[in-house]
């Protein structure tokens, strides 16, 4: 009898230690991938420099990450200067992932998908912009 006990506490620990580990390993791939997210969207998209964050919205842990997310800014600078600013930026972008000599790209697309929209307040004179990214979300 007393060699039953041992044997079920054995067999109880040892399913434990799975659903242990099984947990940590689902929290360190959900962490990894939130991360990887992150960046990607921070390289492709970057915050448009000395614009105020007004608003994020996000569908998961965190604004830029993992999921769906919008961010609203406001600058004081031109909508036409904005606009400039990222469409030169990611054509830099598109410059550094392009090999002229294969005539292939050097990079792969990224994991996230990434877009921006800029309008005019002509109530205050700002500039209004919108980031959007999606990134592991389907």
């Amino acid at each position: 009898m007393k060699e039953n006990l041992g044997c079920l506490r054995q067999t109880l620990i040892g399913c434990l230690a799975i659903v242990v580990g099984i947990f940590v390993c689902s929290v360190a791939s959900v962490a990894g991938i939130d991360l990887m997210c992150h960046n990607d969207i921070e390289h492709k998209l970057p915050l448009y420099p000395q614009a105020v964050v007004v608003s994020e919205e996000s569908g998961f842990f965190r604004a830029r990450a993992m999921g769906m997310s919008t961010i609203l800014m406001t600058t004081r600078d031109p909508a036409k200067d904005v606009r400039t600013w990222y469409s030169h930026y990611r054509l830099e972008l598109e410059k550094q992932s392009y090999d002229e000599r294969s005539g292939r790209r050097t990079s792969p697309g990224g994991l996230s998908n990434v877009s921006f929209r800029v309008e005019e307040n002509s109530e205050t004179g700002e500039t209004l912009i919108y980031l959007m990214s999606e990134c592991a979300y389907n």
